[in-house]
C-alpha cells in the first residue's frame, strides 16, 4: 500500500472519528483501492485519486480541489531522459499537465488561470509532489514567470 493511500485511509479514519461515527468499516481493500462505508455514504480511496459517494449505490467524483499549480517545461534539468515525452508516452505539448493526484487521461478546467481550457493529466511528477497539478509550457521562462499559484481544479471527466 503507498504512503499516499495510507495517508488518505489515516484521514477518512479521523475525519469519521471527529464527526462522531464509530470506526469506519473498510468494506474492500487492496493495493489500489480502498473503500471505507460510513453511515452518510462511501469515500473510496484509489491510488491515484479521491471519489466520495452520496449514498452507497452512486458514486460520482468530488468536482472541485483547491491546489497549488506550478508550471514545467520540456527541460531535461525539469524532466528524465526523454524530456519531450510525457508518461502517457504523448508527446509535451500544449493543454498537458502532470500531476500524481489524478489518473491519466483525467480532464480538468483551472477556470481562474485558463478560463473554459481542457487540460488532460498525461504525465507525472516526481512522488513527493502529492498536491499539486503541473501545466506544461513552451519555454522554461514560460513556466518560471508562471510561478506557483492556488487556483480551484475542476474535473471535468475521468
Amino acid at each position: 500500500m503507498s504512503t499516499g493511500l495510507k495517508t488518505g485511509v489515516a484521514t477518512a479514519v479521523f475525519l469519521a472519528t471527529a464527526i462522531g461515527v464509530s470506526a469506519p468499516t473498510v468494506a474492500e481493500s487492496d493495493v489500489d483501492k480502498i473503500e471505507i462505508r460510513l453511515p452518510l455514504g462511501v469515500i473510496i480511496i484509489n491510488a491515484n485519486s479521491i471519489l466520495q459517494a452520496k449514498s452507497p449505490g452512486k458514486t460520482e467524483l468530488a468536482p472541485r480541489f483547491l491546489m497549488h499549480v506550478t508550471a514545467y517545461s520540456s527541460s531535461v534539468d525539469e524532466t528524465d531522459s526523454t524530456p519531450n515525452v510525457t508518461a502517457s508516452g504523448t508527446r509535451a505539448r500544449d493543454g498537458v499537465i502532470a500531476s500524481n493526484t489524478f489518473s491519466l487521461g483525467t480532464r480538468i478546467r483551472i477556470p481562474e488561470l485558463f478560463g473554459d481550457k481542457i487540460l488532460v493529466v498525461e504525465d507525472r511528477m516526481h512522488s513527493r509532489f502529492t498536491d499539486r497539478v503541473d501545466v506544461w509550457m513552451p519555454s522554461k521562462w514560460d513556466a518560471l514567470r508562471f510561478g506557483k499559484r492556488q487556483a480551484k481544479v475542476e474535473i471535468v471527466e475521468l
